[in-house]
């Protein structure tokens, strides 16, 4: 589907865990999560990753490096939020 759309090979399909039900999984969603990665990868030539917030890290599988959102209030440039992730 990504390729009818046009999407170019090599480009991020994210998993967005963002809905309440799927963060009050916590650490149940990996599985899931992993699921879709694993499936992306079956059909090559795409990456994959997961895209969740700071609050619910817990989700994403280990030893991936999320994408890890946080719109603090007022940035500034010495804020190193996550930097083990793609924040």
């Amino acid at each position: 589907m990504a390729k009818a759309d046009g999407l170019p090979v090599g480009a991020v399909l994210a998993v967005d865990i963002e809905q309440p039900y799927q963060i009050d999984m916590g650490r149940a969603m990996k599985p899931i999560a992993k699921a879709f990665e694993n499936e992306v990868a079956r059909y090559g030539g795409y990456r994959s990753t997961t895209y969740t917030g700071g609050s619910a890290i817990s989700v994403s599988p280990d030893g991936e490096k999320a994408w890890i959102a946080q719109y603090p209030y007022y940035p500034t440039a010495d804020m190193k939020h996550y930097s083990t992730e793609h924040s």
